[in-house]
């Protein structure tokens, strides 16, 4: 494991992180890639860089196609905001937030997408 996916998961804490260490090896779609953890993935490109891909969220953004949905490929990790109790993550696309209050996950397309 090398380049953005190793950044990035050096970035969650290496294997005593968020996602924990990896299920297995790096694969390739078209110009994405990712990798699995045992809590999530990292995935991304070049282009727009390596981000975690876990819970709720995750789920969402497969609903939509993953990379290949109007959201495309994430642009951000996941961002928490304690005072309203949701976490977001921004793509290509759009954003999906998940507020824990609910436990609902909404999906937002940038204009035209």
């Amino acid at each position: 494991m090398n380049g953005g996916i190793r950044n990035a998961w050096a970035k969650t804490g290496y294997q005593n992180g968020k996602l924990g260490a990896p299920n297995d090896s790096i694969q390739s779609y078209g110009k994405s890639s990712w990798q699995s953890y045992q809590k999530g993935f990292i995935v991304g490109s070049e282009k727009t860089g390596f981000y975690e891909s876990r819970g709720p969220i995750r789920d969402a953004w497969a609903k939509t196609g993953y990379q290949n949905g109007k959201l495309g490929l994430p642009t951000s990790n996941i961002v928490y905001n304690a005072s309203a109790k949701t976490h977001t993550q921004t793509y290509e696309g759009g954003q999906i937030s998940y507020n824990e209050s609910t436990k609902r996950t909404t999906v937002s397309y940038k204009s035209g997408q």
